[in-house]
């Protein structure tokens, strides 16, 4: 079974009790902090001090700095 990377709300207790009863191969678990950000699906998720959580597309400027330089030619 080959399922893409998942993103789940959980407890430290669920979490550790998952690890434990998992019946197959899985990546290690990154935690969100608002110190540490993760890369999810392309995607930079970042935790704010205040709380909130955001999606930034990663090199979004990048590309779009790309695709309008293609446009003007």
């Amino acid at each position: 079974m080959q399922t893409d990377d998942t993103l789940g709300l959980s407890d430290n207790t669920f979490a550790d009790r998952e690890d434990k009863e998992l019946r197959f191969k899985a990546k290690d678990k990154q935690y969100l902090t608002d110190t540490e950000p993760i890369e999810f699906n392309g995607y930079t998720v970042r935790l704010g001090s205040d709380n909130v959580i955001t999606l930034r597309q990663k090199n979004e400027h990048e590309e779009y700095t790309s695709r309008l330089y293609v446009n003007q030619r």
